[in-house]
């Protein structure tokens, strides 16, 4: 939340020199994380906090839903919730559910991949290079071939998009070793660390030219870098040094993060600055 208030407070200054124009309400609907709910514009400038919306949401409910199932048939629920929020992707007219069921639907089987020992056994059984890059082939065709292109190739499209996510990012750590020595993926790398500040605050660096009022550093796209790096080291990097020390003394006060028959899956550790070394 702070780096996003600190979006919010850059926005306001440049609303207020006369840079960009923002509605009140959209700040309000930002920062609420309510910019996913089709009755709540955003505009351009706060529009993207739709996925944080939707997380937000998630960090919400899903609590909620594993006190309510008090840590049983977790993996069952989180399927049928899969199942369902896909089913009011394709088979409702409500807008929410056609705007949010896919995220949701993806969220709801990565948390049958952390709940089900079978689940995340199976996919390790079929991590093998062809099929990781077949399923990232599919993915692709997803934004290359027209939705027209084959009889229910959307339906299709739709089921298989949240399965396939899940397998290409988790049949993925077999190959964990040789991909972080490839030169290409420490860039990625790098990048994934600065990389919430750049979610943040590349709207104001790449909005349409007749979103800027006047001419300004903010329609020199390079310079987003600025913000990005000062967001990074001077608030996301000691938040999540602190949010480690934390994290590290509940666990030595003896707080459980799960139950024990819920093991993250294979390969997964806390990774980024602050996190607690092996």
């Amino acid at each position: 939340m702070p780096p996003l208030w600190l979006y919010l407070l850059g926005l306001a200054a440049a609303s207020s020199l006369g840079l960009v124009s923002v509605p009140a309400t959209a700040y309000l609907h930002g920062s609420l994380f309510l910019c996913n709910l089709p009755d709540y514009a955003c505009t351009w400038h706060l529009g993207h906090t739709w996925s944080l919306g939707v997380e937000q949401q998630f960090y919400i409910v899903w609590p909620l839903v594993l006190l309510a199932l008090r840590w049983r048939a977790v993996a069952l629920a989180a399927l049928v919730l899969a199942g369902l929020f896909l089913w009011l992707q394709l088979g409702t007219e409500v807008d929410f559910f056609e705007s949010n069921g896919l995220s949701y639907a993806c969220l709801a089987v990565g948390c049958v991949y952390a709940a089900s020992e079978r689940f995340r056994s199976g996919i390790a059984r079929h991590a093998t290079r062809p099929k990781v890059g077949l399923a990232v082939l599919l993915l692709l065709a997803e934004a290359l071939v027209p939705r027209e292109f084959l009889p229910f190739q959307y339906e299709a499209q739709t089921v298989l998009h949240p399965l396939l996510i899940c397998f290409v990012i988790f049949a993925s750590y077999g190959f964990r070793e040789s991909l972080e020595r490839r030169w290409a993926v420490q860039w990625l790398s790098w990048l994934g660390l600065v990389s919430y500040g750049v979610y943040l605050w590349q709207e104001m660096f790449l909005a349409p030219p007749h979103l800027y009022l006047k001419p300004s550093l903010l329609q020199v796209a390079p310079l987003l870098i600025v913000p990005v790096l000062l967001s990074y080291h001077l608030l996301e990097k000691p938040l999540l040094e602190l949010g480690a020390r934390i994290s590290r003394g509940l666990i030595a006060r003896g707080i459980p993060t799960a139950p024990r028959n819920s093991p993250p899956g294979p390969g997964a550790r806390p990774t980024g600055p602050g996190a607690p070394s092996a």
